[in-house]
């Protein structure tokens, strides 16, 4: 299965304060993983505070939260990656981990097959 998982940079599509997006590939079958570079400055008040709802107004994320946005219909571009962040945090670049969709099979056809031996017997 190794020939199936691909490791890409991805395209930056937009970004604001809160999330950035980008365009997954079309050969995108199912996500591994996914690494970011980011930069973390807090800019605001330099006096510790607890973290909680009455001092966090800039609502500090410790993880990014990632969704993959589908594409639904033949009108949407693509299939997205959304990261959503805190205003403290700029995504510089994501990398994607993913397995990609396999080349189409056909009997008539003298390519080899990307798929491993070991899948044979499930797929005769």
């Amino acid at each position: 299965m190794s020939t199936l998982f691909v490791h890409q940079n991805l395209t930056q599509i937009s970004e604001d304060d809160h999330h950035t997006i980008y365009n997954i590939p079309d050969t995108y079958l199912s996500y591994v993983d996914s690494i970011s570079t980011v930069s973390n400055i807090y800019t605001g008040d330099t006096n510790p505070k607890n973290i909680n709802d009455n001092y966090n107004l800039g609502f500090i994320m410790r993880k990014p939260v990632i969704i993959i946005s589908p594409k639904i219909s033949q009108s949407d571009e693509r299939t997205t990656l959304t990261v959503f962040r805190d205003i403290y945090t700029h995504i510089f670049n994501t990398d994607l981990f993913y397995i990609k969709m396999p080349e189409p099979i056909t009997l008539d056809d003298n390519s080899a097959c990307e798929l491993p031996y070991e899948c044979f017997d499930d797929l005769v």
